[in-house]
Order: C-alpha cells, then sequence, then structure tokens
C-alpha cells in the first residue's frame, strides 16, 4: 500500500487493491521499502499514532516527514479538522 500511495500520490481504497498492488510499477518500488519498527514509537500508541518516512533518493539526498499522530486519530484535534470542514 505504501508503494502504490507513493506511485499513486494519494491513499484510498483503490492503493488497497490487490490488484493495484500486484502491477509491476508497485513490486519495483516495493523491493526499495524498508520498514522498521521504532520502540519509542511504539510506546506511544495507547494514546498517539507516530509515524516517520525517510526517502533516500539515489543522489543521496534524504526526505523526512515526521507525524505525531493522523488528522482525526483518537487524542488528536479533530475538532480543528470539523471546523474547517463544516462550519
Amino acid at each position: 500500500m505504501i508503494a502504490a500511495a507513493l506511485l499513486d500520490d494519494t491513499v484510498g481504497p483503490e492503493q488497497y487493491l490487490p490488484d493495484r498492488i500486484l502491477k509491476p510499477d508497485v513490486q519495483t518500488l516495493l523491493r526499495k521499502i524498508t520498514i522498521r519498527p521504532d520502540e519509542a514509537y511504539r510506546r506511544l500508541l495507547s494514546y498517539a499514532l507516530p509515524c516517520r518516512i525517510m526517502a533516500r533518493l539515489k543522489r543521496g539526498k534524504i526526505l523526512m516527514k515526521e507525524k505525531a499522530d493522523y488528522e482525526s486519530f483518537f487524542g488528536s484535534s479533530a475538532e480543528s479538522v470539523i471546523d474547517f470542514r463544516f462550519r
């Protein structure tokens, strides 16, 4: 799903479909993805859902994005999302 989302620039039901995940472009990128658990993040799981995504490009540049939580996850600022979308 991560590889499909990166290639499609979106996350939705289509990225979870076996047909999408089995396509050659997704499989090629998937072989280049490594997932590693982070003990510090695991300890936060009862009240947050943190993650860090790091991409090392061919020329050595590293791109990184870290999130402490996901939008509308328990304990996050879902009220601000509701305010923006519905008021």
